[in-house]
């Protein structure tokens, strides 16, 4: 475990106080808790804030009950969230019907490994579905009206197609100027990694240098794998950003622009 202390690129604040959690389950929207006052679950950087107020507004003004289920994670839930995913697996993948589940020691859906969900990045959030129904819409339809709506502000939904019912369909990213470097690699697992990182998370080794080339990747210059360890590629891409190649001075990236029109290869 790293004991480095990460200066974070991005401030997290409270998600604005209109934003329902789903918590207690099954009351009405009178008797719910705030998210912003669920713990720390409600602290994000400061776009995605906006980005689900913006939500809010676009939802419960077409009449949807807009609940969130989950948002900010801390790397020890989701350290405990995946042991119970990890014992459903062990298990045989039981139907949480059967009398084979356990629901205090199994979750019977996906949980990513510590530190690599956009939940510890603070730039998810589950909807609750049950509640978040389009008025004069058909079942088969509510999906694709949460996506019409959702996309445009930024979220993006982590299931290819809007299938109601699939596990995960409650799931939506917030990526912002993060979302160009997830283009380019298509590695979900990393840009994951990158955004705990650019909020101060320590927790991988090496995290000074990791946070660098996290840095120079969120700005479009190919500087390898965000592994840790430096070489030629990360010496290359300092000097293309217009920093010597022995400057490993991270925050100085904070302010520098993310580049339009870098070609960037994975190679």
């Amino acid at each position: 475990m790293s004991t480095i202390v990460l200066t974070p690129r991005v401030p997290l604040v409270l998600v604005d106080a209109a934003i329902l959690s789903s918590y207690p389950l099954g009351k009405p929207r009178a008797q719910l808790k705030r998210l912003r006052d669920l713990g720390d679950a409600g602290r994000v950087p400061a776009d995605v804030a906006r980005g689900i107020l913006d939500l809010h507004n676009a939802l419960t003004s077409l009449g949807v009950d807009f609940r969130v289920t989950d948002c900010a994670r801390s790397i020890a839930q989701q350290a405990a969230a995946r042991k119970k995913y990890e014992a459903w697996l062990a298990a045989g993948k039981p139907s949480p019907k059967s009398n084979h589940f356990n629901d205090q020691t199994m979750k019977a859906a996906f949980v990513a490994e510590p530190g690599y969900s956009m939940h510890n990045a603070r730039r998810a959030i589950d909807a609750n579905t049950e509640t978040a129904v389009f008025p004069n819409t058909p079942a088969n339809r509510q999906l694709d009206r949460m996506w019409e709506v959702a996309q445009p502000i930024g979220w993006r939904p982590i299931i290819k197609a809007p299938s109601e019912g699939v596990s995960e369909s409650w799931h939506y990213d917030f990526m912002g100027d993060w979302l160009p470097y997830y283009e380019r690699s298509g590695d979900y697992k990393t840009a994951a990694m990158c955004m705990c990182l650019d909020i101060g998370e320590a927790f991988y080794g090496r995290d000074d240098v990791r946070m660098l080339q996290a840095q120079l990747q969120r700005a479009g210059y190919n500087c390898g794998a965000v592994d840790g360890f430096p070489g030629a590629k990360l010496s290359g891409a300092l000097a293309a950003a217009g920093y010597h190649h022995s400057e490993r001075d991270y925050t100085k990236l904070f302010s520098h622009p993310t580049a339009k029109g870098v070609i960037w290869s994975p190679s």
